[in-house]
Formats: C-alpha cells, sequence, structure tokens
C-alpha cells in the first residue's frame, strides 16, 4: 500500500497497485474524519458539538443514521426530495440539517 497524508498527519490517499484501489479521507480542521471514498463509493460523517459522530450517510442511496441508530433511506437520483427521520433532523438532496433545540425555544 501507497500512503499519502494531510500537513496533520492524516491520511487522505491510500492506493493499493495489486488490487488495483483507492481509498480517499477529507478530514475536517478538529482531524475528524469527513469523507471516506472506497474506489468511489463515498461515505460522509457529521459531528456533533461535543465531536461525537452523530450521522454516517453511504453511497450513491443514502442511508442515514444518527448516534448509529438507522433512521432512513434516501437516493440521491432523486432531484427533489426531503426526509424527516427524527424531529431533530431533515435530509434535503445532498444536504442533511440537524436541529438544536436550547430549553423551550
Amino acid at each position: 500500500d501507497h500512503y499519502t497524508y494531510d500537513a496533520n498527519g492524516n491520511p487522505v490517499l491510500v492506493t493499493n497497485d495489486s488490487t488495483n484501489t483507492t481509498r480517499e479521507m477529507y478530514w475536517d480542521e478538529d482531524n475528524r474524519l469527513m469523507v471516506l471514498s472506497d474506489n468511489g463509493k463515498t461515505s460522509r460523517y457529521t459531528y456533533n458539538a461535543a465531536g461525537e459522530r452523530i450521522m454516517k450517510s453511504y453511497g450513491t442511496m443514502e442511508g442515514v443514521y444518527i448516534n448509529g441508530a438507522p433512521q432512513g433511506i434516501t437516493f440521491h437520483e432523486t432531484d427533489n426530495f426531503t426526509l424527516y427521520p427524527a424531529s431533530i433532523l431533515s435530509v434535503n438532496k445532498n444536504r442533511f440539517t440537524k436541529h438544536y433545540f436550547l430549553g423551550d425555544k
């Protein structure tokens, strides 16, 4: 395997010549994995303010997870959709919105 790293030491590219495979990784400013692409199959990760991973989506058919629990599936081939798998989350096209509530507001 061949590894390429970013300035913070995070792996950003792994290539395997014998299997002709690649893995690309994108990290945020806190060194949290945001996107993982294995040979074009993409997973995306979202974190809460405490740095805990709260959502994972993957592929062109997106599986949506909150705190590790499956919440629903979306299809990115469809242009217009909004998914509300929980009262605090909405999904619209390629965008996820997590809603935070403070007290009674």
